[in-house]
């Protein structure tokens, strides 16, 4: 459903992010100093960070301070149980709203006073979006896969109705149907069809027929406003 690519701390510290608007943090319990210090500056900077844990991040000397700022935790916070998922910003929250199910593992209490309270379970926090400088950390507690996978695209694909200065991807691929797709900086669209049968996909609006194992090039073209 959508393109990424993979970076690792190695990256990060060659000033990789500097190509990225959104981070997916997909759970990790160790993390260098220098690491963390980076990803604060990007978000500041005007990134956006998705993390995704049951526990705060510790540095390899054992420190927590670094992490929980940037999550936006404090030293009042402690994990408590999670259960089913209520969304408290349907309208950010578009995919995630409409998928069934919704359920996180834990939930935090302490999250600091400027966060914004995206899901809760019993009223407590389990989706929470922090504001640092001009960026974002949305912070999950253990959610469920699939809850998380339609968090990441609201954040991808829809992040312009939490922060109305950002800028929404374009969603050229709305379905889990194993063809994947790939936009490229000119506007073209790479799709690949790994099933054995043919699939019907819709780009910008345009159906195209993709045979089994089969590659296409669509090149998207901007949508004419209606008068």
């Amino acid at each position: 459903v959508m393109d990424f690519d993979i970076v690792d701390e190695e990256l990060v510290a060659d000033d990789a992010l500097r190509l990225y608007r959104v981070l997916v943090w997909v759970e990790s319990d160790y993390v260098e100093e220098q690491t963390l210090k980076v990803l604060a500056a990007w978000v500041k900077k005007g990134g956006v960070l998705v993390w995704w844990g049951k526990q705060v991040p510790e540095t390899v000397e054992g420190r927590t301070s670094l992490s929980a700022a940037l999550l936006g935790l404090t030293q009042r916070s402690s994990w408590q149980p999670g259960g089913p998922l209520q969304l408290q910003h349907p309208a950010f929250l578009r995919h995630l709203n409409a998928h069934l199910g919704n359920r996180a593992g834990a939930t935090v209490s302490g999250i600091e006073g400027g966060a914004v309270v995206l899901g809760t379970v019993e009223n407590r926090p389990a989706i929470w979006a922090v504001p640092h400088g001009k960026g974002w950390v949305i912070a999950t507690a253990d959610p469920e896969p699939a809850t998380f996978n339609e968090l990441v695209r609201d954040v991808d694909y829809n992040l312009s109705k939490l922060d109305a200065t950002k800028t929404n991807a374009p969603e050229v691929d709305t379905d889990y149907d194993g063809v994947y797709a790939t936009l490229l900086a000119n506007g073209e669209v790479i799709l690949h069809n790994i099933n054995s049968e043919a699939r019907t996909n819709s780009v910008n609006g345009a159906k195209t027929i993709l045979p089994p194992k089969s590659l296409r090039s669509i090149l998207m073209k901007p949508r004419q406003p209606r008068p």
